[in-house]
């Protein structure tokens, strides 16, 4: 049963269900509610809200201040959340309403009741003490309205260190934007030595307890901040906030400062040379002007100040100012639009406006800055008479046109601009002038004149006489009747050669990022002190398997990736070419994604931004192919080597040391190949068996010559007939033993033997014995450079024992 189907007001149904969700528009329109029922804890729809407005439904100071939360959340993208205030039924009533921005302008809030009256707010000094006053239990259960209050600087992170929540003064002092905080982790923001020490500290720190570290951040412009910061564990959970950070600046220590104090604000605006007001949200009473407002209005010294916002427009801006505020706040006042203002000796003047809301002196005010539209001023100046159409300054175009473009009068330098005379100008169509495809935007453009917002700027192309383009920036002014448009006034520029350079060095880029793109190498720029990636080739994806996107959320990516054995070494490499300015190239190993090991080469330098801020940019490439050549070049270099000390060797071999020069042979061939085990067989034709006459092992192989020893053939008859056919075996795995073969896989398997690999030993058309490598710690595949080794030892030793015979 749906226990809110007869509530028809908003207000009612919040105190009848105690926790209400909505969504609405920045006009107050609902668009859907939930409330939910205390019994079951099910949120039911509540339908016969939907379509109306708050103000129909709501109690007035309800409605008021959820609609200033829906404004600042409008204005900083973010969530907010307030505790409000209201009577109802002679009862002051508290809620938590918690704004969140979604699309298409539209809001979903959550409206929750406090049942207990609410107790007069404590003055609030040293923000942790009063946690520790109120109790754990009661900071709970109000977290986002006491963080709020607090003078301090704070944030809330997981026990992971993720971050969930933070003040603008947290913002302010590390120097990023919000959106950078939802990728990283707090220890992204500490100097090095603190980065693994800080995880130690939060996972130590038990359930209702705090702990005070002396933490360094790193700021976006690269310098460090020494803080105190107080860490308090209120709740258990990883994906949750349950840790709040306290942060205070230790003075001295760092080159961020804080924002002025409200005096030294006021000193500040004071002496910017652009008009600026201060004025009352809730009143709109002006009660500070700096110098450049006084003189822009006209007015002596403090008489601004006792005047209201509304009192600086003209009558004839009244209705529409009205109904923007209504719409949208005076927040709304910054959009799009060029306001009419009036001086105090009644002269109108053409302004934009942009406004900030902050707070001073414990309330909230705007802080409103004059824009005057210099280009427009100069639209004042035109009348309809000849000599002030020309009154302006010599490179500007001027036209007058009908709403359907007729020109009707124009100056001597769109004339010289057009290459025609004047004749040929006026009483003719504006469109004579213009690129055809131009067409259709331009009459867009004056169709987006109004009486409340008369003046806008457009850029389109002219044709000359002797069609040459040229780019003119515009500014036009309509003239209304009423709400009628009757005449139009622009005011051009010539912006033919700043527009061509602009289009080149656009063009320019737009190559240079193209060909960056296409380089057979990754291209990267990151943020020298947290290492941070602010761009990434996509050529990232081809290198290691990972997107840039995978990059860009965990940065740590890179890191992970990288053999273990490079990083570290790597990562102190580019410490120290950004601290040093070194830009020699390094070679690391990195892991593809699909688990292939590549080598890459990388190169890079710093560079430091107008701000301060220092970056590194670099390249990196896959030079596996290359390593591996190298590799390949060293190896045959140490293989010739290896082969002429063997042939040598076995050359000058007489009968009595050709034993010990053959142990020495299989002991080089082991040595060299890195196996676990290599060996030499010898057959015994006379009883038709084998037995293992030279042995190498590796350091921690179990020696096997001992036990191998007058092994019949017949035991072996796929082995024997690839020796008799002059076939080497070649196994990477046991797997590769055909299956009848169950001695040679049993035999084989007793030894430990993973990997094998022997070719035959033959002489006179007929195999005297083999010549094998074994690996017993890990299985390999055999590379054919590995069969040609022992194929020429093989056929030393088969050599040097057929000499030997001949000379005995």
């Amino acid at each position: 049963m749906n226990y809110f189907s007869e509530i028809k007001n908003l207000t009612d149904l919040i105190i009848a269900s105690g926790h209400v969700k909505l969504i609405t528009d920045l006009n107050g329109q609902i668009y859907e509610v939930y409330a939910q029922e205390f019994e079951s804890l099910t949120f039911f729809p509540v339908s016969i809200l939907d379509g109306k407005l708050l103000t129909d439904c709501s109690n007035l100071e309800l409605v008021k201040k959820i609609f200033e939360t829906i404004q600042m959340v409008n204005q900083s993208k973010k969530p907010a959340l307030n505790l409000i205030s209201f009577s109802s039924i002679d009862i002051l009533r508290q809620i938590d309403c918690e704004v969140l921005p979604i699309t298409d302008h539209k809001f979903h809030i959550t409206l929750t009741l406090h049942h207990s009256e609410p107790e007069e707010k404590t003055p609030i000094g040293n923000d942790f003490e009063l946690f520790r006053q109120i109790g754990v239990e009661s900071f709970e259960s109000n977290l986002h309205f006491l963080l709020d209050q607090t003078q301090d600087i704070w944030f809330a992170i997981t026990e992971s260190g993720k971050f969930v929540k933070y003040n603008h003064k947290f913002l302010d002092l590390i120097g990023y934007p919000y959106e950078f905080l939802e990728s990283v982790a707090l220890p992204n923001l500490l100097v090095k030595d603190q980065k693994k020490t800080i995880y130690s500290v939060l996972k130590k720190l038990s359930y209702h307890t705090s702990d005070l570290q002396n933490l360094i951040f790193i700021s976006k412009s690269g310098k460090e901040i020494k803080t105190e910061t107080n860490f308090i564990n209120f709740k258990k959970g990883l994906n949750q906030a349950s840790i709040i950070g306290i942060v205070k600046e230790i003075p001295g220590d760092t080159g961020v400062s804080f924002r002025p104090a409200e005096d030294q604000f006021i000193k500040i605006i004071t002496r910017v040379p652009i008009p600026i007001l201060l004025i009352d949200e809730l009143s709109l009473e002006i009660f500070f002007s700096n110098p450049f407002a006084i003189d822009y209005f006209e007015y002596q010294d403090d008489e601004l100040t006792r005047l209201n916002l509304f009192d600086l427009f003209p009558s004839s801006e009244n209705h529409y100012l009205v109904s923007v505020i209504r719409k949208g706040g005076v927040l709304n006042l910054e959009a799009n639009y060029s306001w009419r203002l009036i001086t105090k000796r009644g002269l109108e003047k053409i302004a934009r406006f942009l406004i900030q809301q902050i707070d001073y002196e414990d309330r909230k005010i705007l802080m409103v800055i004059i824009l005057n539209q210099e280009e427009d001023t100069k639209l004042n100046f035109i009348k309809e008479d000849t000599n002030s159409f020309n009154f302006v300054e010599k490179d500007l175009l001027l036209v007058r046109m009908t709403p359907d473009g007729i020109i009707t009068q124009v100056n001597k330098n769109f004339g010289d601009l057009i290459g025609r005379p004047l004749r040929k100008i006026i009483n003719r169509s504006f469109e004579e002038n213009l690129f055809v495809e131009d067409y259709e935007r331009i009459f867009q453009h004056f169709a987006k004149l109004t009486p409340q917002n008369p003046m806008r700027k457009n850029v389109n192309r002219m044709l000359t006489a002797n069609g040459k383009t040229v780019w003119v920036e515009w500014t036009d002014r309509g003239i209304f009747k009423g709400d009628k448009l009757v005449e139009i006034y622009g005011l051009g520029k010539n912006i033919t050669d700043t527009y061509q350079r602009d289009l080149l060095h656009q063009s320019m880029e737009q190559r240079f990022q193209a060909l960056v793109e296409n380089l057979p190498m990754v291209t990267y720029v990151i943020h020298a002190q947290t290492m941070y990636p602010l761009y990434i080739s996509p050529q990232v994806e081809i290198f290691t398997g990972y997107t840039q996107e995978e990059f860009y959320r965990n940065p740590d990516v890179w890191l992970n990736a990288m053999h273990p054995d490079d990083a570290e070494k790597f990562f102190e490499n580019l410490r120290d070419r950004i601290e040093k300015k070194i830009t020699g190239p390094v070679e690391f190993r990195i892991y593809h994604k699909d688990g292939s090991l590549r080598w890459a080469e990388e190169i890079g330098s710093t560079i430091t931004m107008p701000d301060g801020t220092l970056l590194f940019q670099g390249i990196s490439r896959d030079v596996t192919a290359r390593h591996n050549t190298r590799e390949k070049l060293i190896y045959y270099s140490k293989f010739e080597r290896l082969i002429n000390e063997i042939s040598l060797n076995l050359m000058n071999a007489k009968s009595e040391n050709l034993t010990q020069i053959l142990q020495n042979t299989v002991d080089e061939l082991g040595k060299y190949m890195q196996v676990d085990r290599t060996y030499i067989f010898d057959f015994n034709d006379s009883d038709q068996t084998m037995s293992n006459t030279f042995e190498w092992c590796n350091e921690g192989i179990t020696p096997q010559l001992a036990v191998l020893q007058n092994l019949p053939f017949s035991m072996f008859p796929w082995w024997m007939e690839k020796m008799e056919k002059n076939e080497e075996i070649s196994l990477d795995t046991l797997d590769d033993i055909p299956p009848h073969e169950l001695n040679t896989r049993e035999i084989l398997n007793s030894q430990e033997i993973l990997s094998v690999m022997v070719v035959p030993m033959f002489n006179n058309g007929k195999a005297s014995g083999f010549i094998g490598f074994d690996m017993v710690t890990k299985s390999i595949h055999w590379e054919k450079e590995s069969i040609h080794l022992l194929r020429l030892a093989s056929a030393m030793i088969v050599s040097t024992r057929e000499r030997l015979d001949v000379l005995s």
